[in-house]
Order: structure tokens, then sequence, then C-alpha cells
């Protein structure tokens, strides 16, 4: 997942993917916490950047864009140059109500100033790469 900065026409996933972490049905804890907080300006505050699909980061993420997209200047902007919101289905797919949920299900939780509470776990490389790249494959 990352921010889109874009001055061209946008893409952009119009059904969230299968493993799109807006899915209440998603895999949780593939991503490390300080991965899903660097990404809360993205759903959050006054700018023009877009939450990338985690899958391409030209690609405008179809979950985040359903669940967060109507009050993100950033998804406006997308709308402006072109990104289609008509296209947008969920197809019937659990989604997170917010941002705030999607960082609950995955166990992450913010102090008041937005920095992490100390008796959050953290997740080493090694089993970041065993999540992300092989999901028991091994």
């Amino acid at each position: 997942m990352r921010m889109v900065h874009t001055a061209k026409a946008p893409q952009g996933r119009y059904r969230p993917c299968k493993d799109c972490p807006w899915r209440t049905d998603a895999p949780v804890g593939v991503w490390p916490r300080e991965r899903f907080l660097s990404l809360a300006a993205t759903c959050r505050g006054d700018h023009f950047s877009a939450f990338a699909c985690h899958g391409s980061d030209r690609l405008v993420c179809a979950g985040w864009a359903a669940v967060e997209g109507e009050e993100s200047p950033g998804f406006r902007f997308q709308v402006i140059l072109g990104y289609d919101p008509r296209r947008l289905t969920t197809g019937g797919i659990p989604l997170y109500d917010s941002f705030d949920a999607m960082l609950a299900a995955n166990g992450i939780t913010q102090a008041p100033d937005g920095r992490l509470r100390p008796e959050e776990r953290e997740l080493d490389a090694q089993a970041l790469v065993e999540r992300v790249f092989f999901r028991g494959r091994r």
C-alpha cells in the first residue's frame, strides 16, 4: 500500500481484490503496525493523495475508495482526473466501516496523540516475509 501522487488520468481498481486489507474476510496481521499508521495520512487529512492498492502503487484501492473515498480530497481529485466512481462496486464483499476499524481488526491501536502504545507487538522482517510471500506454502 502506497500513496498515489499522479498528474495524469488515474487508473484504479473498481472492486476490492481478494487480499484487500479493507475486506473483513481478508487475512489480518500481514503488515506491521507502522505501515498501517504511515497510511493514516492517506485516509485522513486535507491533501490530494489517494490510497493505492497494496498490489500496485499505480492503482487506486477500491476498498479505500468504497469506504473512505467520499470524504477524501484525494479521492475527489482522482475523480476529477478520470477515476469513474460509477464503476466502483463492492460486489457484496464485506468491508470494514472505517480505517480505524481496519486498524483495530489488525490489533493496532493509537494513543490520542497518534503515537503507538508500547504494548503493541512488533512484527519482525522475517515474519512479515513469511506471511506475505509464503502463506503456509512451506
